[in-house]
């Protein structure tokens, strides 16, 4: 097992300029541990702490070359990192992972990995942290677009053809349901960008730009889902072509990120109120984002987002990781970081912030983010106080 310790990590700072900020902003980071028999370790990461531990934390970890699903024990001192479960996914119909694969974690107990299959479907590997259990074949071929996963629900939507089922839910041990979901602002089967489950509704942003939310209990039937269509009104955010992710805020408000490209200039971070289902203030201008999440820090709402290919000085792709404040009443998005974390000195094409999430550590949430071979767990940042 790898270790190292990093002191502190602030946007712009060098190593000698970290004394002032050593309560502020203190990260550790783990390399590729060894057992680890993939190339590419942190492809994805999960926040993975059931929310009756108040002592240490964990993370769920995906990883490529051959693909594996592995877990981070976080000591509940912040002194040590230790490797929990390691698996390959060959066991479970993954030989390889494709640019499509999530990792998700239900907010209880449960973990899902899902991807394509080596069989001609999606398959939904699902289980508890500490190992993957239950393999739950989805009846398409096609790439799933858009995963959500919450108390034990799955919801995967992919772009398919006219008549054919683009909407698969499932819960524990009950049968796939297969639905025809439709976009009433196309008048075309749905293809969605990104999706978030809250206690009533499937919260749907599409590739087009479009925002809107279908009836969640409709999806417990076939009865019901075939034809389905939304039952809100549609707000209008930005073109969500290179895939997105949604989250709900509070019950109140949904934070739509629509990820980029490293040669376009579509990032955007867009709040919409999801009682008026309106636009709340100007949406922020995200060039090069590439993943997001969201979380309550010490009464503070952030908006967590990574840009791996951002340049740092002449070190190009060493990547960054910027922290929004939310004010979670209102909806308000502040457009400038309160804070950047980057990686002083990192190597070129370090792709800090490819993915990054949020867990429970010692009953309190940190930020953890995934670069090349090496997750970073913060333990404080100047947005929340030491854990």
């Amino acid at each position: 097992m790898k270790t190292i310790i990093l002191l502190a990590l602030a946007s712009g700072c060098s190593w000698t300029q970290f004394d002032d900020l050593s309560d502020q902003t203190q990260p550790r980071a783990e390399e590729k541990p060894d057992g680890i028999k993939s190339s590419d370790y942190g492809i994805a990461i999960a926040g993975a702490t059931m929310p009756t531990e108040t002592s240490g934390g964990k993370v769920a970890v995906l990883s490529s070359g051959p693909g594996s699903y592995s877990t981070l024990e976080l000591d509940a001192g912040g002194t040590a990192l230790s490797l929990g479960d390691n698996e390959t996914l060959g066991q479970h119909t993954i030989d390889s992972l494709t640019a499509a694969a999530t990792l998700l974690f239900d907010g209880t107990s449960q973990v899902a990995l899902i991807d394509n299959s080596n069989v001609g479907t999606i398959v939904a590997i699902t289980g508890s942290a500490d190992g993957l259990s239950v393999d739950q074949q989805i009846p398409t071929s096609v790439k799933p677009d858009a995963t959500a996963f919450v108390n034990g629900e799955v919801v995967i939507t992919a772009t398919s053809a006219a008549m054919m089922p683009n909407m698969f839910s499932f819960k524990g041990g009950m049968p796939v349901i297969s639905c025809g979901a439709v976009d009433t602002t196309t008048s075309m089967p749905l293809s969605a960008a990104a999706i978030a489950i809250d206690g009533t509704h499937l919260w749907v942003y599409t590739k087009a730009g479009a925002f809107f939310g279908y009836d969640l209990s409709a999806l417990n039937a076939t009865a019901t889902c075939t034809g389905l269509a939304p039952n809100t009104t549609t707000a209008t955010a930005g073109v969500a072509a290179n895939g997105a992710h949604v989250d709900i805020v509070a019950s109140k408000y949904a934070v739509l990120t629509a990820f980029d490209l490293p040669s376009t200039s579509a990032g955007m971070v867009t709040v919409v109120d999801l009682t008026t289902m309106m636009v709340v203030g100007t949406p922020v201008a995200a060039k090069g984002v590439k993943s997001a999440a969201f979380d309550t820090f010490d009464g503070q709402g952030v908006v967590v987002l990574g840009y791996p290919n951002r340049d740092d000085g002449s070190t190009t792709g060493a990547g960054a990781v910027d922290l929004h404040k939310i004010d979670v009443a209102a909806g308000t998005l502040e457009a400038t970081p309160a804070q950047t974390l980057t990686i002083p000195g990192a190597a070129s094409n370090h792709v800090f912030g490819r993915s990054v999430t949020t867990t429970k550590y010692n009953g309190k949430a940190i930020v953890v983010v995934a670069g090349d071979n090496t997750v970073y767990s913060y333990y404080a940042t100047q947005l929340y106080s030491k854990r």
